[in-house]
C-alpha cells in the first residue's frame, strides 16, 4: 500500500510540471517496471509432471461380477442319538473337535448287552441241537411208516416236532442277531466328518434310547454352501448362463480376498 501511494503522489508530481505525455508514460513505465524487483522477484514453484500409464488397446471378453454379502450354511448337519439305553462310560472328543467319519465318539456301557448278545447264542446252540435230534427222529420215522413199524401218529407227532424246532431255531438266530446289533450300538460313530458342537452328555449320565435332545451335534463344514441374494435385473442373464454351466462364486472373508479353494458352482437359484 505504501508503494501505491508513492506512486501516485509521482504522477501528480510529474503532471503538474507540464512533461510531455511520451515521457510521462516512459517515466511511469519505469516505475511500474522496477516494483517488482522491489518486491523480491520471487519465481512460481515449478509443477511436476503426472506419469501417465500407456497400454495396448485389446478386445475380450471380460466376466460380469455381481458381488454381495452371503451367509454361510452347512453342507450338513446330524445331531448324535443313541439307539439304546444305559450308562455312558467314555466320551472320546471334545467340544469344538473336528472329527472324522466313523471316529468312535460314544461308548455305552456295552456289559449288559454282551450278556444278552451270549444268552441269545446259548439258546441258538440248544435249539439247534433239539432241531438236530428231532429232524434225526423224524427222519427215522419216515422209514418206519414205509415199512408200517410205527403208527402215522407216531410219525406225525415226529415230523411236527421237527418242524416246530426250525421254526425256533431261525427265530434264535434273529434274537441273536438283534442281540449281536445292539452290542454294535454301544459304540457310536460319527456318521459324516465335520465339528462337533457343545457336548450335552457327560461320561456317567445314563443315556435314553432315542432321547429328544442329541448328546452332541455334528456340523459338516466342508464343503459348504454359502447363500446370498441377487438383484432381481441380473435374473434373466443368470438363468441363462446357469444353463450352460458357466457361473461360479468366488467367496472370501474379506473384498478382493477369495477364499483358496477356488471358486465353487452355483447349486441352485431359491425365490425370496
Amino acid at each position: 500500500m505504501f508503494e501505491h501511494r508513492g506512486l501516485e503522489s509521482k504522477l501528480w508530481f510529474f503532471s503538474s510540471l507540464n512533461i510531455p505525455s511520451s515521457a510521462f508514460i516512459s517515466i511511469v513505465f519505469l516505475i511500474i517496471s522496477l516494483l517488482p524487483a522491489c518486491s523480491g522477484g520471487k519465481e512460481p514453484p515449478k509443477q511436476e509432471a503426472v506419469p501417465v500409464a500407456v497400454a495396448t488397446v485389446v478386445q475380450r471378453d471380460v466376466p460380469v461380477e455381481i458381488k454381495n454379502i452371503g451367509a454361510v450354511e452347512a453342507y450338513a448337519t446330524v445331531g448324535i442319538k443313541s439307539r439304546i439305553g444305559g450308562q455312558l462310560v467314555k466320551v472320546n472328543f471334545q467340544e469344538g473337535q473336528d472329527v472324522e467319519a466313523k471316529q468312535l465318539l460314544f461308548v455305552i456301557d456295552p456289559r449288559p448287552y454282551e450278556t444278552a448278545a451270549q444268552q441269545a447264542q446259548a439258546n441258538l446252540a440248544k435249539d439247534k441241537a433239539l432241531y438236530n435230534k428231532a429232524a434225526a427222529d423224524a427222519r427215522r420215522y419216515a422209514e418206519l411208516i414205509r415199512k408200517q413199524f410205527v403208527s402215522q401218529q407216531e410219525y406225525d407227532q415226529a415230523k411236527a416236532t421237527a418242524d416246530s424246532l426250525a421254526t425256533t431255531v431261525k427265530a434264535d438266530e434273529v434274537a441273536a442277531q438283534n442281540a449281536k446289533l445292539n452290542l454294535s450300538y454301544c459304540y457310536i460313530n460319527a456318521p459324516i466328518s465335520g465339528r462337533t458342537g457343545n457336548l450335552l452328555a457327560d461320561m456317567g449320565n445314563m443315556i435314553k434310547a432315542d432321547a429328544d435332545n442329541p448328546m452332541v451335534v455334528i456340523t459338516q463344514v466342508q464343503p459348504i454352501y454359502v447363500s446370498f441374494a441377487v438383484p432381481e435385473q441380473y435374473l434373466p442373464e443368470l438363468r441363462k448362463y446357469l444353463a450352460q454351466g458357466q457361473v461360479k462364486v468366488s467367496a472370501g472373508l474379506q473384498p478382493g480376498q477369495p477364499l483358496p479353494d477356488g471358486p465353487g458352482p452355483v447349486r441352485g437359484l431359491r425365490g425370496g
